[in-house]
């Protein structure tokens, strides 16, 4: 059935006559072209919720199509009838998001990404290239996104029901975790026990264990709210994909901290006049070091200071 010819909406004698008919859905036609169709939408929506009835939308275009279409998504959002949060895992790693969404970056709230680095029997334990597919995937990308999954931890107790699990080790989950909040991104990692057929709640995984020493440390230490990505603070070197330090530093560079995912010296590019304390963790351990000596940054031979120091700023080893 469709909504009422004359524009006026549904009385309660009306809706309580058409309740009975239990209906199969709602019309409603939208001549996007003419004024007033946000209006019909939303009394055909009231209406429809009020019988029960799933609405069915009828859309009429003119030549302006892609405009209609555009305002028509725009009027459904605003209506936001799921009334919850929107989000959208990535599939592909491209095209990037802000290409996907460029007619309209706000149809979603949120990009849960997804990438599970490295997973071989050589490899797994790196997790390597991880934050090359964020980097890629979230370009020029303005909206939230959660790292929300870069494998499930393997339990060698448990049946291997995905293969792909195998070498998802507590070490996969520890660096996997560090490279995602080194993208300056929350992180949401999976367990074997607490996925699909198991569900065995009640015993946490080693790997818990270096995610908790990492919330800790942009709790504790550095505050992650703070930080963005500075690829530039630290000095190329010739490490491989998957050894190269990460860092994040907040906006005045008052605070820097550097991961380096196998260890070993890192070399950093920081501002003039600038004094740091250096505090140096080792993600596997359960304690932070105490702050070390004030650390200036000293003349080179390049235009900018560097700093040299076999410590993050503060920083975390292997």
């Amino acid at each position: 059935m469709g909504t009422a010819s004359n524009g006026h909406p549904l009385s309660g004698r009306d809706l309580t006559r058409l309740e009975a008919l239990n209906l199969a859905h709602l019309r409603v036609d939208l001549h996007l072209s003419r004024p007033g169709c946000g209006a019909a939408l939303r009394r055909a929506a009231a209406e429809g919720q009020a019988l029960g009835a799933p609405l069915e939308v009828a859309l009429f275009l003119s030549d302006a199509a892609e405009d209609e279409l555009q305002a028509l998504l725009g009027l459904l959002e605003e209506m936001g009838q799921h009334g919850h949060i929107v989000s959208v895992h990535n599939g592909p790693r491209v095209p990037p998001f802000a290409e996907r969404f460029a007619a309209d970056p706000e149809a979603i709230d949120s990009v849960m990404y997804q990438a599970w680095g490295t997973r071989g029997e050589d490899d797994g334990w790196l997790a390597a290239g991880i934050e090359d597919w964020i980097q890629e995937s979230l370009k020029d990308w303005n909206g939230s996104a959660v790292f929300a999954e870069y494998g499930y931890e393997r339990n060698p107790d448990l049946s291997l029901n995905i293969p792909g699990h195998a070498f998802c080790d507590a070490e996969h989950t520890r660096r996997g975790a560090w490279r995602g909040t080194f993208c300056a991104l929350g992180v949401i990692h999976g367990f074997e026990n607490s996925w699909g057929p198991w569900m065995n709640l009640d015993q946490d995984q080693p790997g818990l264990a270096y995610l908790l020493h990492l919330r800790r440390f942009f709790i504790e230490v550095v505050p992650f709210h703070r930080m963005q990505p500075a690829s530039t603070v630290v000095v190329p070197s010739d490490r491989e994909s998957g050894h190269r330090p990460l860092a994040l530093s907040s906006e005045d560079c008052d605070v820097v901290a550097v991961y380096l995912p196998v260890g070993g010296r890192v070399e950093l590019d920081l501002p003039v006049d600038r004094d740091y304390n250096t505090n140096g963790t080792i993600p596997g351990q359960a304690s932070f070091s105490r702050p070390h000596r004030p650390l200036r940054a000293r003349h080179s031979a390049s235009p900018h200071l560097q700093v040299k120091t076999k410590k993050a700023i503060p920083g975390i080893g292997r």
